[in-house]
């Protein structure tokens, strides 16, 4: 998948000035094995706006989620914000 293999490099002053690379984007997938929870889960909590905001961003129909951000929200809780209703739909 493209956006797991998007990198950032930095120049680490403290080794040296050494360049390193790490991820800074997660799928679905992998926020669902950090939280030990299902993939259907995280797109719930997506469809119904539980999720804070800024902690991720669709590329399309695919969610990318902020590492730091997620880890933050984790730290700080993981508190969900209330369920959102959406629009009624109707059975034709």
């Amino acid at each position: 998948m493209a956006y797991k293999k998007i990198k950032v490099e930095w120049d680490n002053q403290k080794k040296g000035g050494k360049r390193m690379q790490e991820n800074i984007f997660m799928s679905c997938d992998d926020i669902a094995k950090l939280l030990t929870i299902k993939v259907s889960t995280i797109y719930a909590w997506i469809h119904f706006e539980q999720l804070p905001k800024g902690i991720y961003v669709k590329l399309g129909r695919k969610p990318i989620f902020f590492k730091e951000k997620v880890i933050n929200w984790i730290m700080s809780g993981a508190n969900l914000n209330p369920k959102v209703k959406k629009g009624n739909r109707k059975n034709v």
